[in-house]
């Protein structure tokens, strides 16, 4: 598999939805899915994130298909679709 790498100032100026197989780092990740990075990094300490590749100990990756698929996974048209 071909994977891709998109830096920070690119995805920033990204229009339109990216190739699903390209690699993002948590920083432009974060610009795709419209929260702060940290967020990113709190979701993969205590679950509920997107998919993440750990490509070393210290380099983490997002594959951009897995954040569609994180963010269609959590799109509700009610709050009674997700309160309990």
């Amino acid at each position: 598999m071909n994977h891709k790498l998109l830096g920070t100032s690119a995805a920033a100026s990204v229009i339109g939805r990216l190739d699903p197989d390209l690699l993002l780092d948590t920083t432009s990740a974060a610009v795709v899915v419209d929260c702060p990075p940290q967020s990113l990094v709190t979701l993969r300490s205590k679950g509920g994130g997107p998919a993440y590749l750990r490509i070393t100990p210290r380099r983490i990756r997002y594959r951009a298909g897995d954040l569609y698929a994180w963010l269609e996974a959590n799109r509700h048209r009610s709050t009674s679709e997700y309160m309990s």
